[in-house]
């Protein structure tokens, strides 16, 4: 393997999904549907401006998101955590949806959301808003699951960050 300056070489997110403590869609309460062996058939981002606020008691890091149907377009989510209660602060997370297009992980860095503080039902929040005029078809999604995975990795200095490292003998041969 072969990396060019200031290129992490490794990194692994490592973690298992589970379900959030909230899910609200427009303010309605989805969370059972969308949980793992929950109903799903849930649509969303039928108009422009509109929201899913996502929250657990904990902080997360990824978003596991599987649709029925995907939106006919990029949504152009924005995306915003909560800094208190009623108050939140923009980000930008990896998408592996395409705009709600498709199943994918949505993935950030805990530590970049800088002052993530529970806010309203004291939950950490995530919300995101559809920014598109105009949508044909809106996505369908069935599940919503979350994970705060372990980053096991070598950065672009060196630093290793590992579980556990075993060591053992190896003959060597000239």
């Amino acid at each position: 393997m072969k990396t060019g300056v200031g290129i992490d070489p490794i990194s692994q997110d490592s973690g298992v999904f589970g379900d959030l403590d909230s899910v609200l869609n427009k303010a309605v309460d989805v969370t059972a549907a969308l949980a793992s062996g929950g109903a799903g058939n849930i649509t969303m981002f039928v108009a422009d401006n509109d929201t899913i606020t996502i929250g657990d008691a904990a902080e997360f890091a990824e978003l596991e998101v599987i649709v029925d149907t995907g939106a006919s377009q990029n949504v152009n989510p924005t995306w915003e955590y909560s800094t208190g209660v009623g108050t939140w602060a923009s980000f930008v997370p990896t998408d592996g949806t395409n705009g709600f297009q498709n199943t994918g992980a949505m993935l950030w860095d805990a530590d970049d959301l800088v002052g993530w503080v529970v806010g309203t039902g004291s939950e950490f929040l995530i919300r995101v808003t559809r920014t598109r005029n105009a949508l044909s078809t809106a996505p369908i999604v069935d599940v919503i699951q979350l994970a705060d995975p372990d980053i096991y990795s070598w950065d672009k200095y060196g630093k290793v960050t590992i579980d556990l490292l075993k060591v053992i003998s190896i003959p060597s041969y000239q």
